[in-house]
């Protein structure tokens, strides 16, 4: 965070800080689940549907909406699939991209977006 364009500068940042530096869990405290990953031994994932969630390994398959119980979950699942034309079962690398968006609604900072873009422009 420290010089990003909206981080505190100056006296602001160390009094920020010092700040954050005080919230964190209290000794000893319980948690109902910990859960630790690490992220090097994840597989390349790629989104198949419309929402973050609807992502599979570039490995695995196009997932199957009847195997999900949750009739409102199942039935996203189908819209999604319709509007990216894709058919439950399709391994992932039978795909051909002929278009690619890389961005995010979840926190995506334009510092990775250009980095994103070195990569593709080689």
């Amino acid at each position: 965070v420290k010089d990003k364009p909206r981080a505190p500068k100056g006296a602001a940042w160390d009094a920020a800080l010092a700040y954050w530096k005080t919230l964190k869990s209290d000794e000893g405290a319980h948690f109902d689940k910990v859960i630790v990953l690490d992220a090097a031994k994840l597989p390349p994932i790629v989104s198949w549907g419309s929402s973050p969630e609807d992502v599979v390994s570039v490995q695995g398959i196009v997932p199957n909406p009847e195997d999900i119980t949750d009739e409102t979950k199942r039935s996203s699942k189908h819209r999604a699939l319709e509007y990216m034309g894709l058919t439950p079962g399709t391994k992932i690398t039978d795909i051909a991209l002929d278009r690619v968006f890389i961005g995010s609604c979840t926190n995506g900072r334009i510092e990775d977006l250009r980095a994103a873009a070195k990569v593709v422009e080689g």
